[in-house]
């Protein structure tokens, strides 16, 4: 018998199936088996390119400051599997998380479950112990085939439509949004913060019959002042000013909370100024340096973060960069470029699929980026970068999930983040 979260993870890899067939039919049988379906709780689902992170953990804290019992399914995590499930804002123990474990392997039975499936359904088990009243599903993969679109979502919502994930989505926005519209159900809502939505995303939220409520339109943010459309159609308003993550996400959230017929907390603004959120733009002092950690991983994200460094910092910014061997790392390399002005670090990583540093280097050379320190490691990387970090440098480290999770175990490890 498996009696540790680590025994199961390991067991559930090697489970994986290596070739399946696509579709939800084999997760909806045993989700059926566990009478996991129907939930009690009010269901959001949240698909799209970026962002996702953000605007979930933005919904979450406003909920829970409203004191509304809320479970959380997000992927990946960045330091612990735990991570992953979060039941009123704390994650999900390990004796919990075996049971959950336990109970999905005995009613699969026959049946085989990929490894998303099988975590995806452990974590809808998890709520309905809880008895949470409103469940947040971050999609994993596009939308329409993603393990979570098993449960019907109450509300649905669209973050914005880029290109990431190419060989499994398509390589375009047009092809790509009818995945994440696959999320929204028929007569439903479904809340899209793309501010430039692609033809095809609207005809889908059409041909399912969903009813779009649209970031600039009907929710949105001008300054400090936020706004949303309720059910009845009139707007409220609300003025927030430091927000930590994304206003987008704000936004959103806000929208979402309208849409639910759930409360606001009393004093929104106190709320969301103490939302904070691994790896996005994280920041971090770590020997007397300044650190900022974000997971931008495609150029969309990439340059969102250039424009954030580029509005909020003015001294030497260096990059520790690391990447998977299947993004756009030209694309990438090419929305960071604007705000360095200081050094490069490559790094390996961990995983396989990771390119590796000598590899790496080649795209930056191909872009006429001559200087860059070449490092094996992430351990490597950093201790070079910290070497030659001046008071008022910073250092951006970016470029994959697994370069800010190797970064923050090393810093965990040392002991030696400040504050």
């Amino acid at each position: 018998m498996l009696v540790t979260v680590d025994d199961w993870l390991e067991q559930i890899e090697r489970m994986h199936p290596a070739e399946i067939e696509m579709g939800l039919a084999r997760i909806s049988e045993v989700a059926e088996r566990l009478s996991l379906l129907s939930p009690v709780a009010k269901v959001v689902t949240v698909a799209g390119t970026n962002g996702k992170g953000s605007t979930v953990a933005t919904l979450e804290a406003l909920l829970l400051a409203a004191d509304v019992s809320v479970g959380v399914n997000t992927s990946p995590h960045l330091l612990k599997f735990n991570e992953r499930i979060r039941v009123d804002g704390n994650q999900i123990s390990d004796n919990e998380l075996v049971r959950a474990f336990q109970q999905i392997d005995d009613a699969r039975a026959e049946i085989d479950l990929t490894f998303f499936e099988f975590t995806t359904l452990a974590a809808l088990q998890c709520f309905a112990w809880a008895g949470v009243n409103v469940v947040i599903l971050e999609v994993g993969l596009g939308g329409r085939l993603d393990a979570c679109n098993i449960i019907d979502a109450d509300i649905a919502v669209v973050t914005n439509i880029a290109v990431d994930h190419e060989s499994w989505l398509g390589s375009d926005r047009e092809t790509i949004a009818p995945e994440k519209a696959g999320v929204c159900r028929a007569g439903k809502p479904v809340v899209c913060a793309d501010p430039l939505p692609p033809k095809s995303l609207l005809a889908s939220f059409d041909n399912i019959g969903a009813t779009p409520y649209w970031i600039g339109n009907d929710f949105g943010f001008s300054g400090q002042q936020f706004h949303w459309r309720q059910p009845s159609g009139s707007t409220e308003s609300i003025s927030v000013g430091n927000v930590p993550l994304s206003n987008e996400a704000l936004a959103t959230a806000l929208q979402v909370i309208a849409l639910s017929d759930l409360p606001l907390p009393k004093d929104v603004p106190s709320v969301v100024e103490k939302i904070q959120l691994a790896g996005r733009f994280q920041r971090i002092q770590y020997q007397g340096r300044s650190l900022l950690l974000d997971v931008a991983h495609n150029p969309a994200s990439a340059l969102r973060l250039t424009e954030r460094v580029g509005r909020e910092f003015g001294g030497r910014v260096n990059v520790l960069f690391g990447s998977m061997a299947d993004k756009d790392i030209n694309g990438v390399i090419k929305a960071l470029t604007p705000m360095v002005n200081g050094a490069w670090f490559v790094s390996g990583l961990k995983v396989d699929r990771a390119i590796p540093p000598e590899m790496l280097a080649e795209h930056f050379y191909a872009l006429d980026i001559k200087s860059v320190s070449v490092n094996k490691s992430v351990a490597q990387a950093l201790a070079r970068a910290m070497s030659i970090l001046s008071d008022d440098d910073l250092l951006v480290v970016c470029g994959s999930f697994f370069t800010v999770s190797e970064t923050l175990s090393i810093l965990i490890r040392k002991g030696g983040i400040d504050g």
